[in-house]
Parts: structure tokens; C-alpha cells; sequence
């Protein structure tokens, strides 16, 4: 399977699909461009994947030195299940037509998004996640420390999670939360132990995994603006959320699509980075890694059920201020 890129890719992963408008992943208007194309499955034998192995590796006890962790310190092997057949078999008799006019599955664009790559604009879906990825460093770009980035360009990657959401938090009682929050089951569950196992690794010192911590993977973002003056400035609702579900295209293509309207088992890819973030925990500050969304497309839009109403009139908790 080729995913076509565009010719100019940015570094910066707030882009993330904007620079990969060409892509023919979701049957994109225009031709896609040549210039470029990169294979986005695990044979390809380059530095974009690692090897693969059925089983994911168990959680050491032991912290990785910061100097020299890695993706693959931790994942020496990935999995190629990328989807189970429980999680997609509600999208075979969903057609979809390319630029060519060829018909397919949606199941057929969910595998695709699942094993993107586009190395041009550091993007790399989970399943192939840059195995050389590591902590970033202070560049005139911006300080990196805290972000994993490709060591050859020193900008931070982009990965794009794709699942189901099983909680969405954007507001408390109609207000902007200052934090926003997506819980997403990811449609393999191999592939949801190697996101969680990865990102309790990059703790220090590194978490113990819980069923729950495997089998729900949080990607957040602050809605409150840095303080102005000693004052917190008040939350405004993140608006990078867009309307995938015909077509996945550039943003400036796709139609915006409001937070408020995600809900529970819709089907989404979320662009985020990976960040750590300083906790106090019980007197003793700990490292904790996380995904940091920065742009949620919506694939599938589910049906509402009784319990989804239910769930809905149930107020968040706030997240707290131990964090810097």
C-alpha cells in the first residue's frame, strides 16, 4: 500500500495532515503528487518501522537511562495486528469511490490511516511509530526537551491514533474545561498494549500497566491560555476538530466539525505529539509521558443510544494543578 505526500512537508507537526494533502488514502479530488511516496507497511526496510513480532515485550522494571531511551530501547519488536475484527467488521458494507473510481471498503481506508507513514512531515501512525524517535533537545526552532522528535531533523513527530472514543471531555456544563481530554479504544488490542506499554516506559520512574490503562488510551490537550500577568486567562474550546467522514484531506478542505458533537464510540484519528510532563506524587516529582492531541478528524459518525445520553449528563472532573 503507497500513501502519496505532498512536495512540501513542514517539520512543524502542528501541520501534521495539511502536508500530506495528496495522499490518496481517502479518495482525494485531486491527483496526488509524484514527487514522493513513501511504503507505509512493516516490510519496508528502512528506519520508518521496526521489525515485527507478534508479542509485545512486558513492562521492565529497571528506568532507561534519559540519554539513550528510545522507541526501540522499548519496542524492539512491534505488532502488525493493527486491527481486530470485532472493532471493524461494522464498516465492510460501507463503500467508498476513490479518484479512480474504484470502490472499496471503509474498512480499506482504516487500514491505510492505521499504517501511514509520511516521513517528509514526521508522521507516523502508532503500528509504525519512528523506532529512533527519542527526547528532543533546545533548538533555535524551539525547546524540545520534553518531546519526542526524529533525531536526524531534531523535530518533534507526529502520530496518528485511530479508534473509537469511549469518553470525550471539552466542557463542564457547557463551560470550556481548561483541560480536554479523548479516551480512545484503539482497534487492536496488540497495538493498544504496545501504545500503553510505550508510554508507561517513557515514565520516570516507569508505570506499572493496568488492564484499564491498556485497553483505554487518554490523549489530552490545555484549553486554558499561559496566565497573562499572574491572572489565568480563561479557556477557549479547541477548534481542530474536522469532518473526515466522506473524506480525509487537507484542513483547509475538510469542513470544521465542534468538540462538543464527539461522542462516545465515534470513530476518530487523532494527530498528537508525545510529551512528558512534571507531577508531584507524594512529596517526589515523577516524569509522565502522554499523547498531546492537536487536531481529531471524525471517520464515522456513531448512532446515539440511551446510554450515551445518559453518560453525557455526567459532569467530568476537573484535571488538577500538581502538574507543570
Amino acid at each position: 500500500m503507497t500513501a502519496k505526500t505532498s512536495k512540501h512537508a513542514s517539520n512543524d507537526s502542528s501541520s501534521t495532515a495539511d502536508d500530506v494533502s495528496g495522499k490518496d488514502v481517502v479518495g482525494e479530488a485531486e491527483q496526488p503528487d509524484d514527487s514522493s511516496s513513501v511504503i507505509a507497511d512493516n516490510t519496508e526496510k528502512n528506519d520508518a518501522v521496526s521489525p515485527v513480532r507478534e508479542e509485545t515485550p512486558e513492562i521492565s522494571s529497571q528506568p532507561i537511562n534519559a540519554g539513550t531511551i528510545c522507541v526501540r530501547t522499548i519496542l524492539p519488536y512491534t505488532t502488525h495486528v493493527i486491527t481486530d475484527d470485532d472493532q471493524i467488521k461494522q464498516y465492510d458494507d460501507i463503500k467508498r469511490a476513490n479518484v479512480h473510481l474504484m470502490v472499496f471498503n471503509e474498512t480499506s481506508r482504516i487500514q491505510v490511516i492505521s499504517t501511514f507513514v509520511d516521513q517528509k512531515a514526521n508522521i507516523y501512525a502508532l503500528a509504525n511509530i519512528l523506532p529512533s524517535a527519542t527526547w528532543g533537545s533546545f533548538t533555535p526552532e524551539g525547546d524540545f526537551t520534553r518531546v519526542l522528535c526524529n533525531p536526524i531533523t531534531g523535530a518533534p513527530i507526529t502520530v496518528w491514533a485511530i479508534g473509537h472514543i469511549t469518553r470525550a471531555t471539552f466542557a463542564i456544563n457547557g463551560t470550556p474545561s481548561r483541560q480536554a481530554s479523548v479516551n480512545l479504544a484503539l482497534l487492536s488490542e496488540r497495538l493498544s498494549r504496545q501504545t500503553a506499554n510505550l508510554l508507561a516506559r517513557l515514565c520516570d520512574p516507569p508505570e506499572a500497566i493496568t488492564s484499564k490503562g491498556w485497553a483505554d488510551i487518554r490523549a489530552s490537550k490545555w484549553q486554558s491560555p499561559k496566565p497573562s500577568e499572574g491572572r489565568a486567562a480563561d479557556p477557549i474550546l479547541f477548534t481542530g476538530v474536522y469532518d473526515a467522514r466522506q473524506k480525509l484531506l487537507s484542513k483547509q478542505k475538510m469542513l470544521p466539525y465542534s468538540a462538543l458533537d464527539l461522542k462516545k464510540n465515534d470513530l476518530v484519528l487523532v494527530e498528537a505529539r508525545i510529551n512528558y510532563y512534571k507531577s508531584q506524587v507524594r512529596n517526589v516529582w515523577v516524569s509522565r509521558a502522554q499523547l498531546e492531541f492537536h487536531a481529531i478528524n471524525l471517520l464515522h459518525s456513531a448512532k446515539i443510544t440511551k446510554a450515551d445520553l445518559e453518560s453525557a449528563e455526567e459532569t467530568p472532573a476537573e484535571p488538577d494543578d500538581s502538574s507543570i
